[in-house]
């Protein structure tokens, strides 16, 4: 490799990771040339189940949030504001999941996912009694750009729709906290990350808001099998980045 930054640049492609800053690649490669090895730190993306709630311009909702940077699972409430197509007349519940990118290795969920975030959404809805909608929508965060995210939600609304079909929710900026006592970490005291717990717990919702818990039963609908099949694969590939990157168990040469 010519340089530390071209071989993290390489690094990065081959993982499917992120710098942490792409005005500082290399920083964080270790050896000379010829034996380079890490990079020690990076980004990696997570995956989020949440359930959130509208009324007039009030935004508030709940999220199970991992970080396959840190290996780490923590739950967040959010409160804010916005606007959509009802002129913000009426109220709603929406379900959704969704992919994160832009998890930082160098520090802890809780910190990096805390604070303001703006988000927007667009779908397809329709009226039978209530509004009934589904769609895709976009996130990202105030204090670190490239934190940020895509999801898919259905929802359910008794509001006065401006423009029938679409569903548009344009600017929610909302604030972030970590619930207390939510914290699962996934990581071992040998560094090594704990695939069946990390894995069960994505499967059967532990912690879900879209999860109905009684005592030590998880209740899900089968809609969520294929995202959550889908976020327990990329859990499976970014435990082995993690063990390989973090513990410096390889070289690139």
């Amino acid at each position: 490799m010519p340089n530390k930054g071209m071989y993290e640049w390489c690094v990065d492609q081959w993982y499917g990771i992120e710098p942490i800053s792409y005005f500082e690649m290399g920083k964080r490669v270790q050896g000379e040339k010829g034996c380079y090895s890490g990079p020690s730190e990076y980004r990696a993306p997570g995956y989020l189940e949440g359930l959130g709630f509208w009324a007039l311009i009030h935004r508030a909702g709940g999220e199970v949030v991992y970080d396959f940077a840190t290996m780490e699972r923590v739950n967040f409430t959010y409160w804010g504001g916005g606007a959509n197509d009802s002129a913000d007349i009426g109220g709603g519940v929406q379900a959704y999941v969704g992919l994160v990118s832009g998890f930082r290795t160098d520090d802890n969920l809780s910190s990096q996912y805390r604070g303001v975030s703006s988000a927007a959404q667009i779908g397809l809805s329709g009226d039978i009694g209530l509004g009934v909608g589904g769609g895709v929508g976009g996130f990202v965060s105030w204090s670190d750009p490239m934190l940020r995210g895509v999801t898919t939600y259905v929802g359910v609304s008794l509001s006065l729709d401006l423009l029938e079909v679409v569903d548009v929710d344009i600017m929610s900026t909302v604030f972030y906290f970590a619930n207390r006592n939510s914290r699962k970490p996934y990581v071992n005291s040998d560094g090594k990350v704990n695939r069946t717990s990390l894995l069960f717990d994505i499967m059967v919702g532990n912690s879900s808001p879209l999860t109905l818990h009684i005592k030590d039963i998880n209740i899900s609908t089968s809609a969520l099998l294929a995202p959550r099949l889908f976020g327990a694969a990329m859990a499976l590939h970014y435990t082995d980045v993690y063990e390989e990157l973090q513990k410096n168990e390889k070289l690139f040469r």
